[in-house]
């Protein structure tokens, strides 16, 4: 039992880590725009714009609405069409269509529109800002993350010439040899 617990964590160790993939800078970049919370942000506001724009232009269009109401009366109750106070039941149907348009508003509905177009134009245009500036910064660090490791091997090196220097440096010292 001990050697099949042993086994399984063996190859799961092995498993994890032969599975890691390696990521290049293309594949860094895309993963940082879709889960960048300043990039939905964006996408959402210029979805927003674009919802007021069309929500603007519908001021355009003329309204209409009609409803209708409905009662029955039973009992001692006021007859509608008589006025008269009477026993019986009493049915009555109501019917009400209204319709506007705006003819003039002192061109508030054209500047409204166009302010939403540009408010939407604007927008949009921040969404390739936010998409550059997520970019930019995950290639600065890829950079500064290339530049480490170039040190880090510029050190190496650096520390291999001293010691190899320190080792020429010992071997012109010879000990001295006692003979009796």
């Amino acid at each position: 039992m001990k050697k099949l617990i042993l086994v399984i964590l063996i190859l799961s160790i092995f498993h994890t880590s032969f599975s890691q993939e390696t990521w290049d800078l293309l594949k860094c970049v895309n993963y940082a725009l879709e889960h960048n919370i300043s990039v939905r942000q964006a996408d959402v506001q210029a979805r927003l714009s674009a919802l007021e724009l069309k929500q603007s232009k519908a001021m355009i269009i003329p309204t209409l609405s009609a409803n209708t109401q409905g009662g029955y009366n039973f009992g001692r109750s006021i007859n509608p069409t008589t006025n008269q106070f009477t026993t019986n039941t009493v049915l009555f149907q109501s019917y009400n269509i209204q319709s506007g348009v705006t003819l003039f508003n002192f061109f508030n509905i054209k500047n409204s529109i166009k302010s939403a177009k540009a408010q939407s134009d604007a927008d949009n245009k921040d969404i390739n800002r936010v998409k550059s500036d997520v970019t930019l910064n995950v290639a600065a660090a890829y950079l500064q993350y290339l530049q480490s490791l170039e040190q880090v091997n510029i050190a190496k090196g650096q520390i291999d010439l001293q010691s190899n220097n320190w080792i020429l440096q010992i071997s012109k010292y010879k000990p001295a040899v006692c003979l009796n």
